[in-house]
């Protein structure tokens, strides 16, 4: 089995801090919280890029 890429590893960041994310509970999908730092935001947006969602 290979390790992450950098790219892999940087996808999954906003996932780090449960004050970051909560689920959707009417969509079952993830979304950030206010308390996101920037980092995480661009974070989720490379999982969503990745994993094809908006």
């Amino acid at each position: 089995m290979r390790a992450p890429t950098t790219e892999e590893r940087e996808s999954m960041y906003w996932m780090s801090n449960k004050e970051w994310y909560r689920i959707n509970e009417e969509n079952g999908c993830f979304e950030l919280t206010d308390d996101a730092p920037e980092r995480a935001v661009d974070s989720f947006k490379l999982y969503c890029e990745r994993n094809h969602r908006s």
